[in-house]
């Protein structure tokens, strides 16, 4: 694991936290429920995480109405572990 695996997740964070945000309506309400400043949820719809620790995104994410699920599995053989973020299609 290294510096850019958990950026890239925070990223990929931040865009399905960006999705949530631009389909709820009305827009503002919703971001000014999060409790962020208006910079920092501005940079968050531009899908920028930096500044941002996971669970400051995990609770934006939970505050959004969605669960945030957590699995853990072993690597493959030969390569080292990573980390990944996966948006699970709607039930």
């Amino acid at each position: 694991m290294n510096d850019d695996q958990i950026l890239q997740a925070k990223t990929q964070l931040a865009n399905i936290i960006a999705e949530t945000v631009r389909a709820t309506h009305p827009m503002a309400e919703t971001i000014a429920n999060l409790g962020l400043e208006q910079e920092r949820a501005a940079q968050l719809l531009c899908c920028n995480a930096e500044g941002f620790i996971l669970d400051e995104l995990f609770r934006i994410l939970n505050k959004l109405g969605l669960d945030v699920i957590i699995t853990i599995v072993r690597a493959q053989e030969n390569r080292p572990g990573c980390i990944r973020v996966a948006r699970a299609t709607e039930v």
